[in-house]
């Protein structure tokens, strides 16, 4: 054979069998296509539609219908998922802001257990509340002292620590240690007491209720008090 032949017929034979070679394999038979210019509907109905193309065109729709519905129900379930997640974050963080800083406590009414007594049960007084301690998101440390008429008609005054915790969205628990005095109390004489409470959260003023400590060994419970602690400023 002549070299120059041979040499010309080499990249010839070498570019064109990956060619042969790709078309061997090639099990799928391509479709060409035509442009109709009137509806789908109207090429369905003549019949330029084959029945194979014509079912193609109703799967596709039915797969587009149903990924649309996934991805809607997927999109509603995460956006439900994140509403719910900012309001309980906003929640928390409105009763955190109410629960910090300073507060006008307001007395007024008393519930005793011993009717007959007749005991004094408009109780007016002021004092301050302040929270100076949040260790953590639903409990909180607070101080306070206050002034009022007692049930015996005497002034008491008392100044306390204590703590709360808050159990649902508007309702708190606590108890507090209690340092007062009061010339009807214990002979006059100061005296501490533990004073168990329950409060109420309504558009950030606290409505508590407060067990009275007793003022002999007789009775553990003599009733119940009622103040309102109005907050003067809050937490950022």
């Amino acid at each position: 054979m002549d070299r120059g032949a041979f040499i010309s017929s080499v990249p010839g034979g070498v570019l064109t069998a990956p060619l042969g070679a790709f078309a061997q394999q090639q099990d799928k038979i391509s479709r060409i296509g035509s442009f109709y210019f009137a509806s789908r509907q109207s090429s369905v109905d003549t019949g330029r539609y084959s029945a194979a193309a014509r079912h193609s065109v109703l799967k596709c729709s039915k797969i587009k219908v149903l990924a649309m519905a996934g991805i809607a129900g997927l999109g509603g379930f995460c956006s439900q998922a994140v509403e719910s997640e900012e309001l309980a974050d906003n929640a928390d963080r409105s009763s955190a802001q109410s629960e910090g800083g300073l507060g006008l406590n307001i007395f007024g009414l008393s519930l005793h257990t011993d009717r007959s007594a007749g005991h004094n049960e408009v109780n007016p007084g002021v004092g301050l509340r302040y929270v100076f301690w949040q260790p953590a998101p639903r409990w909180a440390l607070f101080g306070e002292t206050s002034i009022y008429y007692d049930s015996n008609r005497q002034w008491a005054k008392y100044v306390a620590l204590g703590t709360s915790y808050r159990f649902a969205e508007s309702w708190r628990v606590g108890a507090a240690i209690a340092y007062g005095q009061s010339r009807s109390y214990n002979d006059g004489k100061p005296f501490f007491a533990v004073i168990p409470g329950l409060a109420f959260e309504y558009r950030r003023v606290v409505y508590n209720a407060v067990l009275l400590p007793s003022g002999n060994a007789d009775s553990k419970i003599t009733g119940l008090a009622f103040f309102v602690t109005i907050p003067l400023s809050h937490r950022d």
